[in-house]
């Protein structure tokens, strides 16, 4: 039913959801995203790697912690997401 609804936007559940926590959180550190979503880190990286190579979101390193961020084609999907 959720990838249902979430085909307006073109993701997956998965991805929408981990948009949806990064829009709401900008700078938001993947073991936050993997306590939240209930999924393993290694799991979070690729969901991220994968979202990145899509221009919705942007992984910044700052010292040895990685933040993610929306980029402005993320953040445009977050109404659509919230539908």
């Amino acid at each position: 039913m959720a990838d249902e609804e979430f085909a307006i936007t073109g993701l997956t559940t998965s991805y929408a959801f981990l948009l949806m926590t990064v829009n709401e959180k900008p700078g938001v550190q993947p073991k936050e995203i993997s306590q939240h979503m209930q999924l393993t880190p290694s799991t979070v990286t690729r969901l991220v790697e994968k979202m990145e190579n899509k221009g919705l979101v942007e992984r910044k390193y700052v010292g040895r912690t990685t933040e993610i961020y929306p980029t402005k084609s993320g953040t445009s999907l977050h109404a659509k997401i919230k539908n």
